[in-house]
């Protein structure tokens, strides 16, 4: 059950927990879409996640340190790298700051 619940981003201890429920560890916003190496459409992807992700977090008062850019390539290889803040975050162009400098790096060694 433990490593259930950490493998899901829930973690126990730390605060208070409400009648047994664990802390939330992380949050994502994950997507699917169709394959494609245009930077412009990548950074558009890229603003919706961010913007659509930040409103999640806000709904649920929520800020972290670690951003987290997950990614398959077109040979279906996943990658992620992340990026940690001195601060925590959660307005989409905070989070826009920390992903887009991680893409852009990958698109160079694929190039």
């Amino acid at each position: 059950d433990s490593l259930l619940r950490k493998s899901l981003g829930w973690e126990e201890g730390g605060r208070e927990e409400a009648a047994g429920e664990a802390l939330q560890k992380g949050i994502s916003c994950e997507r699917t879409f169709r394959p494609t190496g245009d930077e412009a459409e990548l950074g558009e992807t890229l603003r919706r996640l961010c913007a659509s992700l930040a409103e999640e977090m806000a709904a649920r008062q929520l800020r972290g340190r670690t951003v987290t850019l997950k990614m398959k390539t077109s040979d279906f290889d996943l990658l992620t790298r992340d990026s940690s803040a001195a601060r925590p975050v959660g307005a989409a162009e905070e989070l826009q700051a920390h992903v887009v400098p991680l893409l852009a790096r990958e698109q160079r060694r694929a190039a």
